[in-house]
């Protein structure tokens, strides 16, 4: 569905089935760069390691800007 809107930014919960989707080899992250995360545990990192992002939903977001704007 990103792919195919191509919204100007995407905000992704950072919950590794989705951002394991999200960060897929030819998947919509290669049109988009990380610019904000906003997280209840204070994380600050931009592009986190998916061993490191919880395997189930927290209050923790990130979001992406289209490259090309």
């Amino acid at each position: 569905m990103i792919s195919g809107a191509r919204p100007e930014y995407v905000m992704v919960v950072a919950e590794r089935a989705r951002m394991e989707h999200f960060l897929a080899a030819g998947g919509p992250r290669t049109m988009y760069e990380p610019i904000a995360r906003f997280s209840v545990d204070g994380a600050t990192d931009l592009e986190p390691d998916l061993d490191h992002v919880s395997p189930t939903w927290v209050q923790d977001y990130l979001v992406y800007r289209r490259i090309d704007l």
